[in-house]
């Protein structure tokens, strides 16, 4: 036994393994996600900007919608929505009281002063155009009610509300009288007042 000597302060030296090469793959892959995730919020931010609303793209696109009649009964008509004030969205500047009991809530209200002539394609449906006076107003309140004050105080917001109007109309004529007629029957719209306030 004293032959044998234990040497208790360097153990047997182990195989070192090679480290895999995982342990390189994740932060390389890590890398280069963050760099082309920075390469689109740089492009979308710098690079790309949303086509702007222009007039003529915007009756271009009307009169590609819009299909010319082949026959008039009686000829172009018009029908007047006489001055109407409908409130919109209230911007976030400023303050106004709700109630005289309730705390003060943010925002400062306005509203739009607008009346419009609607072009028909044929005079002899101004009477029934007429008659549909209501169901239109009733969309077009709920339609401009949801804009906002910088939406409609820009051109491109004007010309929005223009064909949205004029689509409200034809479908709304379209629903109420259950015509399935491919000749729109509004063809144009002319604001004679409009005031974002």
């Amino acid at each position: 036994m004293a032959d044998e000597i234990v040497n208790l302060s360097k153990p047997d030296p182990v195989p070192v393994e090679a480290k895999p090469k995982i342990s390189l793959v994740l932060p390389t892959l890590n890398s280069l996600g963050l760099i082309a995730a920075l390469g689109f919020l740089g492009y979308i931010k710098l690079y790309y900007k949303r086509p702007t609303i222009t007039d003529v793209a915007e009756k271009s696109r009307i009169l590609a919608t819009k299909v010319v009649p082949s026959t008039l009964t009686e000829g172009i008509g018009t029908v007047s929505f006489g001055p109407l004030t409908i409130n919109i969205l209230p911007s976030p500047d400023g303050l106004f009281p709700t109630s005289p009991s309730s705390p003060k809530s943010r925002g400062k209200l306005h509203y739009l002063a607008t009346a419009f002539t609607l072009e028909i394609r044929d005079k002899a449906q101004g009477e029934m155009v007429k008659s549909l006076k209501p169901f239109i107003l009733d969309k077009l309140i709920q339609i401009v009610g949801k804009k906002s004050f910088h939406e409609l105080a820009t051109v491109q917001g004007r010309y929005i509300l223009h064909s949205q109007l004029i689509d409200i109309a034809n479908q709304t004529i379209a629903r109420r009288t259950h015509s399935e007629a491919k000749e729109l029957l509004v063809t144009n719209l002319y604001f004679t007042t409009f005031l974002v306030q």
